[in-house]
């Protein structure tokens, strides 16, 4: 493990790298950062070509706001519709596919708006399942 600076073409200097094997990182013109040579055309500001390890990951932007699940004006689907849905096309709607996810990949926030917001529909199909069971009691 080596600790050291990145010194790019533009003579901006990142300190405190620890490095377990050699980092390679530019600054371009518009601050953009790269990494083992990702490419950042994509106007990101860090394109990274490798995986990435954090002991934590904080989204401040495109957070979940799935919360309207709860409300009285929510359309939830029957769940017979959504296991036709899934019967058909083997993903849960509004949720893109695996192939989906492989060519376009996801943002963060955004996926776990989605994730999120099946959780909420889940909680209200067990509730309701819930009030199925009080009332077969009886």
């Amino acid at each position: 493990s080596s600790e050291g600076k990145i010194i790019t073409s533009d003579s901006v200097v990142a300190q405190n790298i620890k490095a377990t094997n050699t980092v390679n990182a530019s600054i371009g013109k518009f601050t953009n950062v790269s990494i083992n040579g990702a490419d950042t055309s994509n106007n990101y500001k860090l394109a990274v070509n490798s995986g990435i390890l954090c002991e934590e990951l904080k989204v401040m932007a495109d957070v979940p706001s799935s919360d309207y699940v709860f409300e009285p004006t929510y359309n939830l689907k029957p769940l017979s519709e959504v296991e036709a849905y899934v019967t058909e096309n083997k993903h849960l709607p509004d949720i893109p596919s695996a192939r989906e996810f492989k060519e376009n990949g996801y943002k963060v926030g955004e996926m776990d708006n989605l994730l999120l917001q099946k959780i909420e529909e889940l909680t209200l199909y067990i509730i309701d399942l819930q009030k199925q069971i009080e009332e077969l009691k009886k």
